[in-house]
């Protein structure tokens, strides 16, 4: 594993799963050549399932998944989120609460654009 670099940052993605959306909290690790994306999904009952999958690591643009399950329920829900994920990462755009906000500030020399 490389360096741990000290920088977190916490973002919120929108996902869809089931014909119904979903908010999950992303922490994001900075490690020397990689990211690790440690996803929280903020509804206690897919939080549930979703225990033990939550880990997906970003090397070189690409994301997968630190884990691997059978379980088709478990699998549809992290293809959920890591299509949620890596559309945030590729447009830089935020979800949540202020759907005014667009672009979510990557580091403290990137501004949002409203």
């Amino acid at each position: 594993m490389g360096d741990y670099l000290n920088k977190e940052e916490m973002k919120s993605i929108e996902f869809n799963y089931k014909a119904k959306t979903y908010y999950a909290l992303i922490r994001t690790t900075n490690f020397d050549t990689y990211y690790h994306h440690y996803a929280t999904i903020m509804n206690g009952k897919l939080e549930a399932i979703f225990f033990g999958h939550h880990c997906f690591i970003e090397q070189e643009g690409i994301i997968r998944s630190t884990s691997s399950t059978t379980d088709p329920e478990i699998n549809e829900l992290k293809d959920c989120i890591h299509k949620a994920l890596q559309d945030h990462l590729t447009t830089g755009k935020y979800y949540g609460p202020n759907k005014n906000v667009e672009n979510y500030p990557l580091n403290e020399n990137e501004k949002a654009v409203a």
